[in-house]
C-alpha cells in the first residue's frame, strides 16, 4: 500500500494554520501565495478604480489622459504591494536572524506572504464596504482609523499619528499577526515567548516607519 504524501491547502491556512506551517516547514511555498497576494491585490485595485466618480466620469467620457493616469495609478498601487510585502519580510527576516539564527531564509518570506493573503482579503471588504456606503476605496473601513477620520476636524501631527496607529487596529491585522505568531512558532519550533516578541516586533517596527513618513508627507485624512 502507497504511502499518501499530504499536500498544503494555501486555503486551510485560514481554518488550520498550524498543519499547514507543519506541512509547509518541510517544504515552503513562495510562488503560490505571491500569486494569489497580487491577484486579490490587483482585484482591488480595479475595483476602487472603477467606482471612483472622477475615475469613472472621465473614463466614460474617453479622456485619455486620465485613462493612462488611472493605469499608471494600478501599475503603482501593485508595486507599491510588492514594496510592503519584500519590506515587510525582510523586517521579519532580521528579527529571525536575531531571535533564532541559523533557519531557512525562506521562512521568513512564506509566512510574510501567506500572512499578507488576509491582510488583502481585508482590503477587499473594506473597499466593498466603501462601494456600498458610497466612500472612499483609499480608506481602511475595517479598522478604527476610518471612524477617527471622521470625526476629526484638523490634521496635525499628533492626529495623523493617532490615525496612523488607529488604522492599524483591525480584525485582519490581528487575524495576520495570529498567523505570523503561528508560523514563527512552527517553522522555527522555538518558544512561545520568542514567537510572541518577534510577533510584536514584525507589528510595531513597520507601524513606527509609518509614522515617521506620515510625520513627514503631507496627510489627507479627510477621505
Amino acid at each position: 500500500m502507497e504511502e499518501t504524501t499530504e499536500k498544503t491547502n494555501i486555503f486551510k491556512i485560514i481554518t488550520e494554520p498550524k498543519r499547514q506551517f507543519e506541512l509547509l516547514r518541510r517544504r515552503p511555498k513562495i510562488v503560490i501565495p505571491l500569486l494569489i497576494v497580487f491577484l486579490i491585490g490587483i482585484v482591488n485595485i480595479v475595483f476602487g478604480l472603477t467606482f471612483n466618480p472622477d475615475v469613472s466620469e472621465e473614463i466614460s467620457e474617453s479622456n485619455s489622459s486620465l485613462v493612462l493616469t488611472t493605469v499608471f495609478n494600478s501599475i503603482m498601487g501593485i508595486f507599491g504591494l510588492f514594496m510592503v510585502i519584500v519590506l515587510r519580510a525582510v523586517v521579519l527576516m532580521i528579527i529571525m536572524a536575531i531571535v533564532e539564527p541559523g533557519e531557512d531564509i525562506q521562512y521568513p518570506i512564506t509566512i510574510t506572504l501567506y500572512s499578507f493573503i488576509v491582510v488583502q482579503i481585508g482590503a477587499l471588504i473594506s473597499t466593498t464596504i466603501a462601494f456600498f456606503i458610497d466612500g472612499n476605496p483609499g480608506k481602511n473601513y475595517t479598522s478604527l482609523g476610518a471612524i477617527y477620520a471622521s470625526d476629526m476636524s484638523t490634521q496635525d501631527f499628533v492626529n495623523d499619528i493617532q490615525y496612523i496607529l488607529l488604522e492599524s487596529i483591525n480584525p485582519f491585522t490581528i487575524w495576520m499577526l495570529v498567523l505570523v505568531f503561528i508560523g514563527i512558532k512552527v517553522l522555527y519550533k522555538t518558544t512561545t515567548t520568542k514567537a510572541v516578541v518577534a510577533t510584536v516586533l514584525f507589528y510595531i517596527l513597520p507601524l513606527l516607519g509609518s509614522m515617521l513618513l506620515g510625520s513627514l508627507l503631507p496627510s489627507d485624512l479627510d477621505m
